[in-house]
């Protein structure tokens, strides 16, 4: 069997530290005699001897007088003044811990050596180790600072020492979480409104958004079924009143009324209740109209809830005129019931003087007669811009008479492109289907409104 790495380093080590030259021819002649014997596996007799107690750290490893015979040692641990005891090195195998003494006696050397090996491989080592042995420095013994690394191949590094101190230095921060430029925001699309007497099934293939049928009045309920056009997409509303009819100045009451109007939308399965109110003469002063419109939406929206129920009104563009009636028209309802209303789809047609027929007049600066009454300009009077929805004619024929207020749809495209850049997005209201019933007005517009 070959020399463990291990206990070849012990040899060299302890011939290094303590054996001159000419005592080497000594100690060879001894290692001779140790293996005359056909056994190459025993221990010489006055071989060193070691007793350690690994459990308690208050005994070392006791090293027995080379003249006393191993049966005079005994198992229990001795414990011995420290000071006597030889230098010795730890060294560690694959298999046990074999400590070497750095003596210079000659039985420190029959314990260095292998028990396993055989007297030629044992002579011919220690006669290797001659020439190099004054060239090797002394094994330093439990050294304080961490030893050189040793990058010879042949020879296992010396680990450093354990740190005995908790180390002070700060752990790095953690890296910034990645950033990622957020998404700009998508601008929803808007709505399409379209009114109707008609129960024509061509509208179901257009894109309107919101179907109002028109017109309800205490004395005429439409019957429309709005289930194929719910099974669309499109939302089905009721409008109550229209241009013929003036409930406030006839004395109608705004509670009854609501309450009619909420049963026949909950009776027809309806999306809610557009109010075409245009009782203009109650509008003047002592005429009521601001109360009489408040206390009906109140109602409604009482007897409709949000969000299952939509609640739209129908004021003329002048109606948000500031200063143009005594108490304020619609901007006194916007002020008082407009948390309960969803839309207001304005009338920018009709109305003479202040014609709405150009991108600037109808969304920046109205002209004509009735000041600030354009789509930016309603809403710099606190009235939410996204509820200012642009109500247009499809055609010429839907103007009254010589009246204004129509543009080309093409035109108008423009001006809702441009707008919706500027934050509006309310959605565009077609003053009627019997107008555009192959839906062409309602194509035209749709990709501006991002239908």
């Amino acid at each position: 069997m070959r020399l463990s790495t291990s206990v070849a380093l012990a040899v060299l080590s302890a011939t290094a530290a303590t054996v001159q030259a000419s005592f080497l021819d000594d100690i060879s002649s001894t290692i001779s005699s140790w293996f005359s014997s056909s056994s190459t596996t025993s221990t010489p007799v006055n071989a060193p001897i070691f007793v350690s107690n690994n459990n308690n750290a208050n005994f070392m490893p006791a090293f027995v007088n080379d003249q006393k015979p191993i049966s005079a040692v005994t198992s229990a641990p001795v414990k011995v003044d420290q000071a006597q005891l030889p230098q010795f090195v730890a060294l560690k195998s694959n298999d046990v811990p074999v400590f070497v003494p750095v003596s210079s006696s000659v039985q420190a050397v029959k314990a260095s050596a292998v028990t396993t090996t055989t007297a030629t491989e044992a002579i011919a080592i220690v006669a290797a180790t001659t020439t190099a042995a004054a060239a090797v420095a002394p094994v330093p013994v439990a050294p304080t600072t961490a030893p050189a690394q040793n990058t010879s191949a042949n020879q296992n590094p010396i680990p450093a020492p354990a740190p005995t101190t908790t180390s002070s230095v700060v752990p790095p921060p953690p890296p910034p979480a990645p950033t990622t430029t957020p998404a700009a925001p998508v601008t929803p699309p808007s709505n399409l409104f379209i009114y109707t007497n008609e129960n024509d099934p061509r509208i179901q293939s257009t894109a309107y958004t919101v179907v109002l049928i028109n017109f309800w009045t205490p004395t005429y309920q439409p019957s429309f079924n709005p289930s194929t056009l719910q099974s669309l997409g499109k939302k089905v509303l009721i409008s109550a009143y229209g241009g013929n009819e003036a409930p406030t100045t006839a004395g109608r009451n705004a509670i009854t009324d609501a309450n009619l109007l909420a049963d026949y939308v909950i009776a027809n399965n309806l999306d809610g209740v557009d109010v075409d109110w245009e009782d203009g003469d109650a509008l003047k002063a002592g005429g009521g109209g601001e109360a009489w419109l408040i206390t009906l939406t109140k109602q409604l929206r009482a007897r409709l809830p949000s969000p299952r129920y939509i609640i739209t009104h129908a004021p003329q563009a002048p109606h948000f005129s500031p200063g143009m009636y005594t108490n304020g028209a619609y901007l006194t309802v916007d002020r008082e019931v407009g948390w309960a209303i969803d839309y207001y789809l304005v009338q920018f047609y009709n109305q003479g003087g202040s014609s709405y027929d150009s991108c600037e007049s109808l969304f920046y600066k109205a002209n004509g007669w009735a000041g600030q009454s354009s789509v930016f300009e309603i809403a710099a009077q606190g009235v939410p811009l996204n509820k200012i929805v642009v109500g247009k004619p499809v055609t010429q024929a839907g103007v009254e008479g010589a009246s204004t207020g129509y543009i080309d749809v093409w035109v108008l495209e423009g001006c809702v492109s441009g707008a919706r850049a500027n934050g509006w997005n309310a959605g565009v209201m077609g003053w009627r289907f019997g107008l555009d019933t192959d839906g062409s007005w309602a194509a035209t517009l749709a990709p501006a409104l991002g239908l």
